[in-house]
């Protein structure tokens, strides 16, 4: 995260901001991937980035106005690693007889 202030006058305030945000997940048992039963391997990705602009007028002690504007862009993404056969699973499979 970054921020800058400005102050421009003694009663108008700008302020930035910019948040940057990266997870990357892999294995058995990630966060927000299939049912934690530990059969496959998974791999899952976060982003999350965003702006946020803000100004403030100072009219007098008792009244202040701001106004914030901004946006986000998030991305989420998740696979499976193929499996090339069922000796890959952490649990051995079921046999029905």
């Amino acid at each position: 995260m970054i921020r800058s202030d400005y102050r421009a006058t003694d009663k108008d305030l700008f302020y930035a901001r910019a948040n940057l945000w990266k997870s990357d997940q892999q294995g058995y048992a990630v966060a927000a991937g299939g049912a934690n039963w530990g059969l496959t391997k998974q791999h899952y990705t976060y982003t999350d980035n965003g702006v946020v602009l803000d100004y403030t007028h100072i009219f007098s002690p008792s009244m202040v106005n701001e106004f914030t504007g901004g946006v986000r862009h998030g991305v989420r993404k998740g696979h499976h690693f193929p499996m090339r056969n069922l000796r890959e699973c952490s649990v051995p499979p079921l046999v029905l007889s």
